[in-house]
């Protein structure tokens, strides 16, 4: 296990460094990336990964369904890859901020778009036409969520490196949001205000 973490957070900066390496500012090191942050960048990274990763688990159920949607099979396979790089990424943050993983695995709160245990047992026992939409409604509620707590980030953070993360969740989420619209007629009907966090 502390292998896997090593290689993980050494992933991480490696990442971070890379990424400094194409822009105009300065390199930064390892103290760089672990000293400027505050409080709200950790709780951003802590209550992501929960949220990612109930958004991996509705898209692996997904695909679990003999007759699902091509196209619809497909955004979850994609949902579902990218938001586990995105998980490894965030714990080598918090690893490199000294937050324990065991504090990264709280509870998130159920707003912000997070799926009740609910809609989750109906999800799962969907038939496979009907699991196509119930998916699709669900994830957009999900990503309309996690895009108000990336807001919230992009206002409050101080890493730079957390708060360009966020702003490309808001971009890539929403892009998504409007391909996922696409695949149901008639359209789908989401509240167009965020959910609450």
């Amino acid at each position: 296990m502390t292998r896997y973490r090593t290689v993980g957070i050494t992933a991480c900066i490696a990442l971070v460094l890379g990424l400094s390496a194409c822009s105009d500012t300065a390199p930064v090191s390892r103290r760089d990336i672990a000293v400027t942050h505050n409080d709200a960048d950790v709780a951003f990274l802590q209550q992501m990964i929960p949220h990612h990763a109930q958004a991996i688990g509705m898209s692996d159920l997904l695909v679990t369904k003999s007759d699902a949607a091509p196209q619809v099979a497909a955004q979850a396979v994609s949902i579902s890859s990218r938001q586990a790089s995105e998980i490894e990424m965030m714990r080598g943050w918090l690893a490199l901020w000294g937050v324990g993983p065991a504090a990264a695995q709280q509870h998130h709160p159920n707003q912000c778009g997070m799926v009740s245990s609910a809609d989750l047992t109906a999800l799962q026992n969907a038939g496979d036409a009907a699991a196509n939409r119930l998916y699709l409604e669900l994830m957009i509620a999900h990503h309309a969520g996690a895009i108000k707590m990336a807001r919230t980030e992009v206002d409050a953070g101080h890493s730079r490196y957390a708060t360009d993360f966020a702003q490309g969740i808001i971009s890539s989420q929403q892009r998504e949001i409007d391909v996922m619209r696409s695949m149901s007629t008639p359209g789908i009907a989401v509240d167009e205000a965020a959910p609450a966090c």
